[in-house]
């Protein structure tokens, strides 16, 4: 997947639906004339902006955090093995650390 092919493919995500519920009317503008649009690493640091200026990006870390979180609290209330708690808490750091 691209970086930017949600946009691209006019994709909603809890990033893009953060702007369009939250947003002020020029970061929904923005992102509107994003969707379906042809996008390069050229565009990357607009796009960067308009996600980090709404609240998107702020907002969307936060929910993952807290997905995160939920995650290890539901692997320690198990009544697994230790060794295989050991192994899924590896799973949520390699999820939570991953970068693409």
């Amino acid at each position: 997947k691209t970086t930017f092919s949600d946009l691209t493919n006019r994709q909603h995500t809890l990033f893009t639906q953060h702007i369009l519920e939250h947003g002020n009317r020029d970061h929904k503008k923005q992102l509107t004339a994003l969707f379906g649009a042809t996008l390069s690493e050229k565009d990357r640091p607009r796009i960067t902006k308009l996600f980090t200026d709404s609240g998107a990006l702020a907002y969307g870390e936060k929910v993952m955090r807290a997905h995160f979180s939920d995650a290890t609290n539901a692997i320690e209330r198990t009544h697994l093995p230790e060794q295989t708690k050991q192994e899924l808490r590896t799973l949520v750091v390699a999820v939570r650390n991953r970068t693409s």
